[in-house]
């Protein structure tokens, strides 16, 4: 028998084998925790995505904001529940370093207590596993991060977090691009001037988004703090 297995089972025999904690750099999330100590479950995270789409939504919103997220505290750390390809969690750590610059910004639905929130984060891990939608239609078929954080909010808790508005208000400044038009064509197979007719059902009035620029202006949230 080895010297360290005869050591390993003195341990256990006295009771005082310990097994070891993963280091920092295995708990994903763990150093921002650090740097930031008042974020709770429930937050919402907005930043500058560096996605093919994030300068057309810039430009229609007139804000840098152009993904959104929601953190959430696990065993393993902390972690951002979004809605991307597929909708997934991510380290809040990888979350960031993955936006514009490291930038950031964390705000909070205000007065929610603690069960509320956890109802929330239950209503957003219903989409877990669900392909992101490109096309923004407002249906349980498919998701964008904004409808994903707006649907959790409304229906654990009733309240708007983010103004819906009409797909051609919102991208009225990018179609002025003629490099986005050519994109927002590609996209959605048609002229842009006519891109909220996205499927044979949905009529213009149907055709709703809310965008992460109107879930970080919605006056149910308070931010908490910003690098931006």
């Amino acid at each position: 028998m080895s010297n360290k297995t005869m050591l390993l089972g003195l341990l256990i025999l006295m009771g005082t084998f310990v097994v070891p904690l993963p280091s920092l750099a295995q708990q994903p999330g763990r150093q921002l925790k650090e740097a930031l100590p008042d974020l709770r479950t429930g937050d919402v995270i907005a930043h500058t995505s560096s996605s093919n789409q994030s300068e057309w939504i810039a430009k229609g919103t007139g804000s840098p904001f152009t993904h959104v997220g929601l953190i959430v505290f696990k065993r393993d750390g902390v972690f951002v529940l979004e809605a991307v390809q597929p909708v997934k969690y991510t380290p809040l750590n990888d979350w960031i370093a993955r936006g514009r610059g490291g930038r950031y910004t964390v705000a909070r639905v205000r007065d929610a207590s603690p069960e509320q929130l956890r109802a929330v984060i239950a209503e957003a891990e219903r989409f877990l596993g669900l392909a992101y939608d490109v096309r923004f239609v407002p249906d349980d078929s498919k998701i964008y991060c904004s409808e994903l954080v707006g649907k959790a909010f409304k229906r654990a808790m009733d309240i708007e977090v983010g103004e819906w508005r009409r797909f051609d208000d919102v991208a009225e400044e990018a179609k002025k691009d003629a490099t986005l038009r050519r994109m927002i064509k590609k996209r959605w197979g048609r002229s842009p001037d006519d891109m909220l007719v996205v499927t044979p059902v949905m009529s213009p009035d149907d055709m709703l988004v809310v965008t992460p620029a109107d879930v970080m202006a919605s006056p149910n949230l308070e931010v908490i703090t910003s690098t931006y």
